[in-house]
């Protein structure tokens, strides 16, 4: 066997039968076209990274993230997931639940990950392909939701967001408890069909809707029935809620 024959130091020959085509040309597109950060590895040492792992890791060049061990490209808790990882081991036939990790990028900076792995065949033996997706965007959207989820269940006046039409998405506790209800009753319902008390004529209800509908902010003195039939008289703001093009698609209601 010649030079160019052999396979390449430290692969392991794939078994015969296992019916796995070679896709070396395949993962040289994935690695050089894709955009997704993506390195190739064998027993935990990186043997190949496209221009997006090098971005990502900020390395300067593929060679310099190649023949290091994958989880020395991490930090901490998150080298020790990586190494948890290799040390699981990869099926060709299914991929397990992404891995959670983080890196630090040489200029200080702390990256947020997922990592993806299948087996593959290179060179005609057996490696493993990971994304290392950055979803650190993500992660920051998560943190501040869960912020502003807290926040809003934490304020000790009744708050309620609906769709456009009206229909309830979300109540914090103290509405609950001013009202009277529980959560499944309030599901799929109004706040006209469970409090209007009959106090305020139609006119007064179109003039709420005409200012909301509009983008506007509304502001009243509204008197609505609990659960039990007692009425409670609130200064009530409504506030619409715009998605990314500017269009009102929820109304955020705050009793005080």
């Amino acid at each position: 066997m010649s030079d160019t024959e052999r396979p390449q130091e430290g692969y392991r020959p794939t078994p015969a039968g296992t019916g796995q085509p070679p896709v070396d040309s395949l993962a040289h597109v994935l690695l050089q076209r894709s955009t997704e950060p993506l390195v190739v590895h064998q027993d935990g040492r990186v043997i190949a990274a496209n221009p997006a792992a090098v971005a990502l890791f900020q390395a300067g060049s593929a060679q310099a993230i190649t023949r290091k061990e994958l989880p020395t490209l991490f930090e901490g808790e998150s080298s020790d997931r990586v190494r948890g990882m290799l040390a699981h081991g990869f099926r060709r036939d299914a991929t397990d639940s992404p891995v959670a990790a983080s890196l630090i990028t040489p200029d200080g900076s702390t990256v947020d990950v997922e990592l993806d792995s299948v087996v593959v065949l290179l060179h005609g033996a057996s490696a493993v392909l990971t994304s290392v997706r950055d979803v650190s965007v993500q992660r920051r959207a998560e943190a501040q939701l869960r912020l502003a989820h807290g926040s809003l269940r934490a304020i000790p006046d009744p708050v309620i967001i609906t769709n456009r039409a009206g229909v309830i998405a979300w109540t914090n506790p103290a509405f609950f408890e001013r009202t009277g209800y529980r959560a499944p009753e309030v599901r799929d319902r109004t706040p006209g069909q469970l409090v209007k008390s009959g106090w305020h004529a139609a006119a007064f209800y179109r003039a709420l809707w005409d200012t909301i509908l509009t983008g506007n902010e509304w502001g009243g003195v509204i008197t609505n029935r609990r659960k039990d039939g007692a009425l409670t008289t609130d200064y009530t703001t409504i506030t619409p809620l715009r998605n990314e093009r500017g269009d009102v698609t929820h109304f955020l209601g705050v009793k005080h």
